[in-house]
């Protein structure tokens, strides 16, 4: 209860909301201390509870599903509030200005640069209000106003400024650390997760959940007949094609070398089927060298290590029995499918 007040405090709705309620509670209190004659006491107090209300609308009001500029509407509130006040002798001389400050410091602290430029014509004829509804207008009263407005406007403006240099800094700092965040666990080479993203995957294993361990087939061969470059384009190429080849709900991750590792968390296709749309989809490319995959089924009191260990098995037996297929943990491998070749790449 308390985090969620603080965090509403943090807001600008929030913090309109304590002002308008503080002004109104200083209000009343001052209905009670000695004041001049022409003093409406009735109308003042009226005035102020009206000020604790729109507070206590500002602090409910959904200000989140609305644009960010709606709360400049509070704006015009408070300063009617307070020019109605030191009509009827609610607002000390002495302090009528500077509740015009508190409102110009707010849209500064919530609002863009060049907000207090535009607010600066009405407030400085909502600030002679006072005196149109008066019989008498001192001198120093209408000359206050040449310099009350400008003071909030640079005051506003300088807030603004900087607090919207400090966001930019913030978010600069937020994308930075987001996106060195997002390198500790992205394999450069393929832009899949790295063995560090692979380990925290594997440790999230539920029942049901397929590993599906791939390999490309003689890899090796591969190095040594086209170069290390042909490698190296080779898992960038397929690391991109299985960024395109399996459901939003799976992750992937190479492990390490040539061995890529797609975890299924979706149980509503067979794991086989999707490591043979995988295979056929590869095929498709045209690729250097083709496919080997291995599954396994994660079992509720089985270790991440020993899942790990089943998919490796499987891979084993499917490059063991002919590679460029896929095998389950568990069943039977399939007839070998046509003789393995290599491609070289155009």
């Amino acid at each position: 209860m308390a985090s969620a007040l603080r965090m509403r405090f943090r807001t600008a709705g929030g913090q309109a909301a304590a002002l308008f309620v503080l002004a109104g509670a200083v209000g009343l209190v001052n209905v009670l201390l000695p004041g001049p004659s022409n003093y409406n006491r009735p109308v003042v107090s009226v005035i102020n509870v009206a000020a604790m209300i729109a507070g206590v609308l500002a602090w409910v009001a959904p200000w989140p599903r609305w644009s960010p500029n709606a709360t400049l509407w509070l704006v015009p509130v408070a300063i009617s509030l307070v020019c109605l006040s030191d009509s009827y002798g609610g607002t000390p001389s002495t302090v009528y200005g500077v509740y015009f400050v508190v409102v110009f410091a707010w849209v500064g602290m919530w609002h863009p640069p060049s907000t207090s430029v535009r607010l600066a014509a009405p407030a400085a004829v909502s600030y002679l209000l006072p005196v149109a509804l008066s019989d008498v207008a001192p001198d120093d009263f209408v000359r206050s106003v040449g310099v009350v407005i400008p003071v909030c406007v640079i005051l506003g403006e300088i807030m603004s400024a900087t607090i919207d240099k400090m966001r930019q800094a913030h978010e600069a700092q937020e994308r930075a650390s987001a996106a060195l965040e997002a390198a500790m666990i992205t394999d450069e080479l393929t832009g899949l997760g790295n063995r560090r993203k692979g380990h925290q995957l594997l440790e999230s294993l539920e029942e049901g959940h397929a590993l599906m361990l791939i390999d490309l087939d003689r890899f090796k061969t591969v190095n040594d007949t086209f170069g290390h470059a042909e490698g190296d384009r080779l898992l960038a190429q397929l690391g991109e094609f299985l960024r395109g080849a399996v459901h939003n709900s799976d992750e992937m991750f190479r492990y390490g070398g040539d061995e890529l590792v797609i975890i299924q968390r979706a149980v509503a296709e067979h794991p086989v089927d999707v490591a043979e749309l995988v295979l056929h989809g590869w095929r498709l490319l045209s690729p250097t060298t083709t496919l080997s995959i291995g599954i396994a089924v994660h079992v509720a009191g089985h270790s991440m290590s020993q899942t790990f260990g089943e998919a490796d098995s499987a891979l084993y037996a499917a490059k063991k029995a002919g590679r460029d297929r896929a095998h389950m943990h568990g069943l039977s491998p399939a007839p070998p499918p046509e003789r393995l070749r290599l491609v070289r790449p155009a």
